[in-house]
């Protein structure tokens, strides 16, 4: 040979088999064998592969080969296909032992199935079909993988990196990157199922992602519709993952079964989802979808719901209108169906909400509420709070008849609500009557839920004004009831003020307001404060500042008709008359003759209770029931219960009513006198009693008739006592001891029968009007008829009878 080898030049017309395979050489030109090996110039046929070698090494176990053209036409051989493909400056290396040609290009590109696919890196021929690996690009789409094989109607590749292309002129991000997924490329019927080899979010994991969206998913399963421009993938929700990339996001994640991304929309649509825990609540989408847009931006939901579930607390919002910002923020509003003490729920429209860090706690007394003490967080421990402005047209009621307007605040691990602002009792639209706003903090609910305001001196409304709840006098004359409002005037006085906690008893249909526990710790009922509103009609026992001296000290129970603006008191009297001491011994004596001489027999207090009522209300209440214990075991007179009771006259059984008119009490009905000092009376007597609240000062009147015969009338006015009786003696002993019945403040005096007359012909003027024109009509009558009798009587005379 020319390299000096021992070798040989072989020409042959007919196509040579090689590797004892179905493949073959034809030779153009001849075979050579020197120092370089055994080479040739020829046409490869292997498969549906001819291949016009311009140089080619034929070794024991593989052939090498390199040209300018080459084709792989079209065909179908067993059960391989292979498309057609056009090879430009190629180079082989054929194993025919383990089945094997790798092919390159000199730009390593290979076009596919019309020039609409190329691959960039090497192919792989075998009897199975045509395989490749290296980057394989169309105008939508690029996939990476060193595992392609081309079939009729498109392709499929395993492990493989691929990113969706399309729309990326839009966004200039990717809208599908998988990630180590399987790929099975369908192009005649145009889309592309994607298929991922594991689970997990590691680097080295199979995952899709979509990084216009700055979401990547766990699901395993897509399908890319050319077409119809959609990313369908559907999962199991139960460990099908959605999570963010961005880091604005902070990880936010969720669950969700499908999802369909919209590449002319770019906006990717996850259903199935059934909640997104942001901060450290649950939000329910609406039908369970979430739509994504650029950067992981959530649309907003609307109509979702949103769960807080803690250790201490649950609450429930629906209606919810939410922006989800981040794992850690959302912000929108959402309605707290607020439950209310009847079980009624009011829809509060929560907004502001906000993540927050718990730090140490600070002691403060405003943080306890009926319940105890609010709870408290753990330090560093995060939590949401939310917060509400209820308006007073809102027309929320917190509990029956309370409403409420101010900031409500929802703090997850709170189980209530915490209101900061006001509260006021509900009542009927009334001229002088109307109850006011009063600051409300924390929650002011009892253990079932009602609303409870605590009534004392302390009590302001939200302009810093006093609130009361009793009786008073005004300044400038006449009476009023004040509910949790102000007084007219500061000059008002008080005649009564309620003490204690008010609520709503909703089975009794009023307001109540219950006092303080006694010494004993209990609670007299008996005492409460009761307003009920649709009827108009208050009532309350205690005691009572009817005069503004010391005239008089005060108790009783008293019946309010606040409409017609009518007070009734049922009273004990104790009378401070220094003066009257000079006649109490001849007084009581006669007054308890003339009881046993008419046999009037009827108690002063027929009612023990009422009896017990007003004397707890001067005595205390320990002191009322021994008493009561006592008599129980036989008459005890009323001074033996307490020494406060051994005043100079007291009537134990007055009932009043106040004229607005003429600004004095008058009595209806008997009076029952229990004792003058330490005098034991006991008795119920005809008679009346004004006490005339004047400019001068505190006056009164008292008529007392023991019988048609015997009487006694008492005038107190400006420091003067005075006394007349039916009993001439007795009016001569008041006339003999005025000279020297005298104190510095009081002086006993006697009057005549006619300030007697005067008095009681004004009472009937004044408060019985009706009753003395029946009592004139009824004296006219009797007249008439005597005038009758007399002219009979003559006229009998005149006939001779």
């Amino acid at each position: 040979m020319d390299d000096n080898s021992l070798g040989f030049e072989y020409k042959s017309s007919v196509p040579l088999k090689l590797y004892q395979s179905n493949s073959n050489l034809k030779l153009t030109e001849p075979l050579v064998m020197d120092n370089k090996g055994l080479r040739s110039v020829g046409v490869l046929s292997h498969l549906a592969a001819t291949i016009p070698a311009e140089e080619m090494l034929l070794t024991t176990d593989s052939l090498i080969a390199s040209g300018s053209e080459a084709t792989i036409k079209e065909a179908t051989l067993g059960k391989g296909y292979f498309p057609k493909v056009e090879l430009k400056n190629y180079s082989l290396r054929w194993f025919p032992k383990v089945d094997s040609m790798f092919i390159v290009t000199q730009g390593n590109s290979f076009n596919f199935y019309a020039g609409t696919t190329q691959l960039e890196g090497g192919l792989l021929l075998r009897s199975a079909g045509l395989f490749g690996h290296g980057v394989l690009k169309r105008k939508d789409s690029e996939l990476i993988s060193e595992d392609i094989k081309f079939n009729k109607e498109g392709f499929v590749a395993n492990k493989a990196q691929f990113t969706l292309t399309a729309g990326q002129e839009k966004s200039f991000r990717p809208i599908l990157l998988g990630k180590n997924v399987n790929v099975d490329f369908n192009i005649a019927k145009n889309f592309a199922d994607l298929s991922t080899t594991g689970s997990g979010f590691g680097t080295d994991t199979s995952a899709m992602e979509f990084p216009y969206a700055s979401y990547r998913t766990s699901i395993n399963k897509a399908r890319w519709n050319i077409a119809n421009k959609t990313i369908a993938m559907k999962g199991d929700v139960a460990n099908s993952t959605f999570a963010a990339t961005a880091p604005e996001q902070e990880g936010l994640a969720f669950n969700g079964s499908a999802a369909l991304y919209e590449i002319e929309k770019m906006t990717l649509n996850i259903s199935g989802v059934p909640y997104i825990r942001t901060a450290d609540v649950k939000i329910i989408p609406d039908k369970g979808v979430v739509s994504v847009r650029k950067n992981g931006e959530m649309a907003d939901f609307k109509n979702a719901r949103i769960e807080i579930d803690t250790l201490n607390s649950s609450h429930r919002l629906k209606n919810a209108n939410i922006h989800i910002v981040s794992r850690n923020r959302f912000e929108g509003s959402a309605t707290y169906q607020y439950v209310t003490s009847r079980k009624d729920t009011f829809n509060i429209k929560m907004e502001n909400f906000e993540l927050r860090e718990a730090g140490p706690q600070v002691a403060d007394a405003s943080r306890k509420t009926k319940k105890g003490t609010l709870s408290e967080a753990p330090v560093g421990m995060l939590y949401t709070t939310a917060r509400a402005e209820v308006r007073e047209e809102d027309k929320f009621m917190l509990a029956p008849r309370m409403q409420y307007k101010g900031s409500v605040n929802l703090i997850a691990y709170e189980p209530t609500l915490q209101l900061d602002g006001l509260v006021r009792p509900m009542l009927k639209p009334r001229p002088d009557l109307s109850s006011s706003w009063i600051t409300m903090k924390e929650s002011s609910a009892d253990s079932t839920g009602a609303i409870t305001i605590k009534v004392n001196k302390n009590l302001k409304n939200e302009i810093e004004e006093p609130l009361f709840a009793g009786l008073h006098y005004r300044s400038g004359g006449g009476m009023y009831m004040s509910f949790l409002s102000p007084k007219f005037t500061e000059r008002d006085q008080d005649i009564f003020t309620a003490q204690g906690n008010l609520s709503y008893d909703e089975e009794g249909q009023m307001f109540r307001i219950m006092p303080p526990p006694g010494s004993d710790g209990l609670i007299n009922e008996a005492n409460a404060f009761t307003f009920d509103d649709k009827k108009g009609v208050a009532a309350f026992a205690g005691p009572l500042k009817i005069t503004a001296s010391d005239l008089i000290r005060a108790s009783g129970l008293v019946n309010i008709q606040v409409d017609s603006a009518r007070y009734d008191l049922n009273t004990m009297l104790l009378f401070h008359l220094p003066v009257l001491s000079a006649i109490t011994t001849d007084l009581a004596a006669k007054i308890v003759q003339t009881n046993l001489d008419e046999q009037n027999s009827d108690p002063a207090e027929d009612d023990p209770d009422r009896l017990n009522t007003k004397l707890a209300a001067l005595i205390g209440s320990k002191a009322a029931d021994e008493y009561a214990t006592k008599t129980a075991a036989g008459y005890k007179p009323l001074f033996e219960a307490s020494s406060d009771l051994d005043a100079s006259m007291v009537l134990s059984n007055v009932n009043l009513r106040w004229s607005d008119t003429h600004g004095a009490y008058f009595s209806l009905g008997k009076i029952g006198m229990s004792n003058l000092g330490r005098s034991d009376i006991n008795a119920q007597m005809e008679g009346v009693f004004e006490l005339r609240r004047t400019d001068a000062g505190d006056e009164f009147g008292l008529y007392l008739e023991l019988s048609p015969d015997v009487w006694y009338y008492m005038d107190y006015a400006q420091n003067q006592l005075g006394i007349v009786s039916s009993d001439v003696n007795f009016n001569d002993q008041i006339l003999a001891k005025s000279k020297n019945a005298k104190t510095k403040d009081m002086e006993l005096i006697p009057l005549g029968f006619e300030e007697k007359a005067m008095f009681l012909d004004r009472f009937s003027d004044f408060y019985q009007p009706a009753l003395k024109k029946a009592m004139l009509a009824k004296a006219a009558a009797a007249k008439k008829e005597a005038k009758k009798k007399v002219e009979k009587k003559k006229a009998e005379a005149a006939e001779g009878f």
